[in-house]
């Protein structure tokens, strides 16, 4: 009676379909730089990797892109394996990757997409797929294993401009005491003859003037005047 239920039961296990037992998986991750800074614009790889019993490969693959998006923001995206057309939903960052032809699967590790990110803000954040989907050719779905790429964004230190004080030489000034010589007595007698021989020569000209026609008076006049005049417009 047991030997009979034994070969009952594998036979029923022989009847079922393999697949059921056999599902494919593979991995989604993401790689790129790990350290940036406000400011920046650097590139992430979505990649696909350790694939395992995919029927024809995988052709086809989507999911939501998950990051802070009070620190980082998508400036572009594109496909990166070139038998994949990639669609992006900007407004939810959804995407879905698939190959028309359904010939060229994935069974190896591959580069699926590329995403240039800015940084808005300093802080930590994790890029990542959620509700990450991987399709065999046969149209099933498989285990997904998503590895995210943890992100630290840090502030931008000015930098420290170094600052060379100016060392000034002291001038001391001695006072010197002037001694009067001879020479210098002579000097100042001959200043004090030359300022004479100027005030006899205005005197001199106060007396030619004072003996010109009223012509040449009346002449003299008109000219300061015209300077005036020339001076007010000027200032």
């Amino acid at each position: 009676m047991k030997k009979g239920i034994f070969v009952g039961a594998l036979v029923t296990l022989l009847c079922i379909p393999s697949y059921a037992y056999a599902k494919g998986a593979g991995s989604i991750r993401f790689e790129g730089n790990q350290n940036v800074n406000v400011g920046d614009e650097f590139k992430v790889n979505m990649v696909i990797d350790n694939v395992s019993k995919a029927e024809g490969g995988i052709v086809a693959f989507g999911g939501y892109i998950s990051y802070d998006k009070d620190l980082l923001e998508i400036v572009d995206a594109k496909s990166a394996n070139e038998y994949f057309d990639v669609v992006r939903n900007k407004n939810i960052d959804k995407i879905i990757g698939l190959d028309y032809s359904l010939e060229n699967g994935i069974y190896n590790r591959s580069n699926v997409y590329e995403i240039t990110f800015r940084t808005i803000n300093e802080g930590n954040t994790t890029i990542t797929l959620r509700d990450g989907e991987l399709v065999d050719k046969t149209a099933e779905e498989l285990d997904v294993t998503t590895n995210g790429l943890n992100v630290t964004i840090n502030p931008v230190v000015n930098a420290v401009e170094e600052v060379k004080e100016e060392v000034k030489p002291v001038n001391v000034v001695y006072k010197e005491e002037k001694t009067q010589t001879p020479e210098s007595v002579i000097e100042e007698n001959i200043e004090i003859k030359e300022e004479k021989e100027v005030v006899k020569t205005v005197k001199t000209t106060k007396k030619v003037a004072k003996k010109a026609t009223k012509t040449e008076k009346n002449l003299l006049k008109k000219v300061s005047k015209f300077f005036k005049k020339l001076f007010k417009k000027v200032a």
